[in-house]
């Protein structure tokens, strides 16, 4: 015991003032990780942003390419150009549709709202898919909302 209350005596004495005022200086560190990470979050949604103003200008376009008198082919190829960039901007962002349809339902990745009987249908199988379900990476986003089979 004596032993050890030396050695501990002896880390004491060796904890100078200089290492005190390093030390010390961690409270600075910390609001350097503060404005670190502020700098990280909006460059992060700067760059999100910007992925999207493309969509934005595609509906302004859309919108002026559209009067009271359009026929409706130019109102579907204004929405199917908006379709076009979203999903490029979607594919930039690694964003992927969850494939359901025809596959066995995963609670992980589907929300079942209804169940139908079908023999055209496997056990546990997505009939339908009522809203489309998105992964980044390997973190869902959102679930596929899906009608199941049997």
């Amino acid at each position: 015991i004596i032993k050890s209350l030396a050695r501990a005596n002896r880390g004491f004495r060796d904890f100078s003032p200089k290492t005190w005022h390093e030390n010390a200086s961690c409270g600075d560190r910390v609001g350097l990780d503060i404005r670190e990470k502020d700098e990280i979050y909006k460059n992060a949604t700067s760059s999100l942003i910007e992925a999207f103003l493309p969509i934005m200008d595609s509906m302004e376009a859309a919108k002026a390419s559209v009067d009271e008198n359009a026929e409706k082919a130019a109102l579907k190829q204004g929405i199917e150009l908006v379709y076009r960039k979203f999903r490029e901007v979607l594919d930039k962002l690694d964003v992927e549709e969850i494939e359901a349809l025809g596959e066995e339902f995963d609670p992980e990745l589907h929300n079942a709202v209804m169940h139908v009987t079908d023999e055209g249908y496997g056990e546990n199988e997505v009939a339908e898919v009522l809203q489309k379900g998105y992964v980044f990476k390997d973190k869902v986003i959102r679930h596929s909302i899906v009608k199941v089979a049997n």
